[in-house]
């Protein structure tokens, strides 16, 4: 369990995605402008995700045709 201080702290820094917990992970994820492409300044989204075993990352996929 973290404290209200951790989790405030989390959500303020802007550089710090990820929040490990002891069963599961807390993800920030910012919310982009679909016309700029930008980050839209302090509104992000916030994901509570369990382990999943043999999850990989979507990012670590690659196109296929």
């Amino acid at each position: 369990m973290i404290t209200t201080k951790e989790f405030i702290e989390f959500l303020e820094d802007d550089t710090r995605q990820i929040l490990a917990l002891k069963k599961a992970n807390l993800l920030k994820i910012n919310a982009i402008d679909e016309e700029t492409n930008e980050n839209i300044a302090n509104i992000s989204y916030i994901c509570y995700v369990d382990f999943a075993i043999g999850a990989t990352p979507l990012s670590n996929y690659e196109k296929q045709n």
